[in-house]
């Protein structure tokens, strides 16, 4: 396989755009190169902590591990992942590597958002109206199996040339559900290479393994494949319950249910799936076999007593810390589960037939003169209103200037519910770093738990710009303005905990993180922000109820 030389001097590199930046370094479009003269090259730059932690003679192994393979290897390597090609060098010093940039069709763009994306797993680990009002998916059983089928498939072949990809989690993982569903490999520098890492190995928050567990075996890697697929079929960021999977398929769910076995002895090899989910691809069903949810108990929306009833799941997404080809990525992350609540129905809209009517009693006869007097009144009536709403609509018969893009009050109740359920995950990813915080982790999880303070922070920020845009001026009054505010002071507690992380980065005790000035920050603006979602929801839940919207507490706000 041709490609460029193994070693590369920074200064005969010609940078393109900046195409990310993440917990490691930046990367950057490189013009005038190919890899294998067909696909376009990217530079990953370390930052300097990630160089001083380098081990750069692992990081050469594996570039010169790829020309060493059989034709065919290579190139299956080169078209599935995105393995270091060539090193890139200032004098004798590493400073990042290159390799080919990440597939066109492995990108996408949300429907609320024109920003072109990287197609990352987590947006696949969410619930069913998540992934078709945000992704603009119908994301079906076989299409799941055929996933895991062609990741099984990847994960045997890499682990049979003696790699194991360590930090197997969404964030490393892109899909396609173009033609036959199939998934790509990225930040491969941090794979572990017949033993030997060019990285520390880290976790991705909610993939750890568990106990002590080092993720340097193929045993950790069927365990995260083992909650991969669980959680593929869950629809969320969290959990590894396999009966929704073992429903779908039995044998599948079995092998699930084996490789998140404790004991990494008692796991099966990932060739063992390879047949199962052949099978499992043929005979899907064609929708999942969901928790029937709970009957809501009836409630007066204007009883000084009433509380929300049982809600549904919130979808999440979990926040990518990689550096990646691509010009941003979504911040998805756990969020707990919780009870499903069905969609309310308008009580006016909950039957198809009118009541039976009591036949009326006897009335003694009136005289009905009065009733052409008031028809009288009415014609006169609808021909001034006729009158007035023609002067209102204009001569052309239009609504009016600048009424053309005026929604109605349940449109707007709808955008308003798009940009709550695209929020779905922040509270969750956010909530699960803070507890990594506390226990004080080594240096790369800190790290880790800044992204997802960050891209919280960064998320919730849009939302504000989307909400404020979006003119939502039929809506209850203070409606928006509560959630306005929740937003904003959520954006300021992610904030004060990213500074956080960063602090505890030269030393920290559990008694430090609580006393420091960013956790007293984040404190007074979770308490602001838990006040103004409170106020949010109780304006918003009999909205959403008269129109058969999702109902929520303050929490999922």
């Amino acid at each position: 396989m041709s490609g460029p030389a193994a070693g590369v001097q920074l200064a005969s590199l010609v940078r393109g755009a900046q195409l990310g930046k993440g917990g490691q370094g930046t990367v950057w479009a490189v013009q005038k190169r190919l890899i294998n003269g067909e696909w376009p090259v990217v530079y990953k730059e370390y930052d300097g902590k990630s160089r001083s932690e380098l081990r750069a003679d692992v990081l050469e192994r594996m570039v010169a591990f790829l020309p060493r393979q059989a034709d065919g290897t290579a190139r299956w390597l080169g078209e599935h992942t995105a393995w270091p090609a060539a090193l890139v060098r200032q004098g004798n010093d590493v400073h990042g590597f290159l390799m080919r940039q990440i597939p066109e069709h492995y990108f996408r763009v949300l429907t609320t958002s024109p920003e072109r994306r990287t197609s990352g797993f987590e947006f696949l680990l969410n619930k069913d109206a998540y992934l078709r009002k945000v992704v603009g998916i119908s994301f079906t059983p076989r299409q799941r199996f055929q996933l895991l089928l062609d990741l099984a498939g990847k994960l045997d072949r890499l682990h049979g040339l003696g790699v194991v990809v360590g930090d197997l989690s969404p964030k490393n993982l892109l899909f396609s559900l173009q033609g036959s569903p199939s998934c790509f490999l990225i930040d491969c520098d941090a794979m572990v290479l017949g033993g030997q890492w060019a990285l520390k190995p880290v976790q991705t928050p909610g993939w750890s393994l568990p106990g002590a567990e080092e993720p340097t075996t193929r045993a950790g890697d069927v365990y995260k494949f083992g909650l991969l697929a669980a959680r593929l079929f869950i629809g969320d960021q969290v959990g590894s319950d396999v009966n929704i999977l073992r429903s779908a398929d039995r044998a599948v769910g079995q092998l699930a249910e084996r490789s998140l076995a404790a004991v990494p002895g008692q796991r099966p090899a990932l060739a063992d799936w390879l047949g199962p989910l052949r099978s499992a691809v043929s005979t899907a069903p064609a929708t999942l076999a969901r928790p029937a949810p709970a009957t809501p108990t009836p409630t007066v929306v204007n009883s000084p007593a009433w509380t929300p009833p049982p809600r549904r799941t919130v979808p999440t997404a979990q926040t990518a810390n990689a550096v990646t080809a691509t010009a941003g990525t979504p911040a998805q992350t756990p969020a707990p589960a919780r009870t499903p609540n069905p969609a309310r129905t308008p009580a006016s809209a909950r039957s198809g037939a009118a009541p039976p009517r009591r036949p009326p009693a006897a009335r003694p006869k009136k005289s009905y003169g009065w009733v052409f007097v008031l028809v009288a009144l009415l014609v006169i009536g609808v021909a001034l209103g006729s009158k007035l709403l023609d002067k209102a609509r204009g001569e052309d018969g239009s609504d009016g200037p600048g009424s053309g893009a005026t929604q109605t009050r349940q449109e707007q109740a709808q955008t308003l519910e798009s940009l709550l359920t695209e929020n779905d995950g922040n509270r969750g990813s956010v909530s699960e770093s803070v507890v990594r915080v506390m226990g004080c982790p080594g240096g790369s999880e800190l790290e880790a738990a800044k992204g997802v303070f960050d891209d919280a922070a960064g998320n919730r920020d849009r939302l504000v710009g989307a909400l404020e845009e979006a003119g939502l001026d039929q809506l209850p009054d203070g409606l928006t303005a509560d959630l306005l505010a929740g937003w904003k002071s959520s954006a300021e507690a992610d904030r004060a905990y990213s500074r956080l992380a960063t602090d505890m980065a030269d030393g920290c005790t559990t008694s430090r993180v609580t006393s420091a000035d960013a956790w007293a920050d984040a404190d007074r603006a979770n308490v602001q922000a838990t006040r103004a979602k409170k106020d949010f929801v109780a304006a918003w839940n009999p909205l959403a109820e008269e129109y058969g919207l999702r109902t929520l507490s303050w929490d999922e706000v």
